[in-house]
């Protein structure tokens, strides 16, 4: 049921624009780095998340997880595993590869974070896009804590 209820609100502020987004972000004291001040793709999960607790009162775990679905994070709960995956992978995705995460997603969820973690960071790479540091945060934890092998 929180997974739902994440799934369901977590883009509810991805269509807002640059203007709309920042002040959404003063309105709830939401601290940006550099990456996220010129990101509007970034800002919607915050923002979401912001929109989420204050006017759908959802508790901490699932404003967490709309909070960190864009760009994941170090040592990620479940629910915010779930989310990142759910996210990243959702049926009208079509990447090289979005096959073999999804096969993996059902079998072995850290398995399928890091695989997906790995999978953004080089696409991102690949495109000239910077990587923000949550997200090389939550690969570099997943390496190093969980599974070996993806596959």
């Amino acid at each position: 049921e929180k997974a739902r209820r994440a799934a369901i609100l977590h883009d509810c502020t991805k269509y807002l624009n640059m203007e709309e987004q920042l002040q959404l972000c003063r309105q709830y004291g939401i601290v940006l780095d550099d990456l996220e001040q010129k990101s509007v793709k970034l800002l919607h999960s915050k923002t979401g998340a912001a929109i989420a607790r204050d006017v759908y009162g959802v508790p901490d775990d699932i404003y967490w997880a709309i909070f960190w679905h864009t760009t994941g994070k170090a040592d990620m709960s479940t629910l915010e595993k779930v989310l990142y995956l759910a996210d990243y992978m959702e049926p009208t995705r079509d990447f090289p590869g979005v096959e073999k995460l999804r096969e993996l997603t059902r079998r072995d969820l850290d398995a399928a974070l890091r695989l997906g973690l790995e999978m953004s960071v080089e696409d991102l790479e690949e495109r000239g896009v910077p990587v923000h540091h949550n997200t090389m945060e939550a690969l570099n934890w997943v390496l190093e804590h969980g599974p070996r092998d993806p596959s």
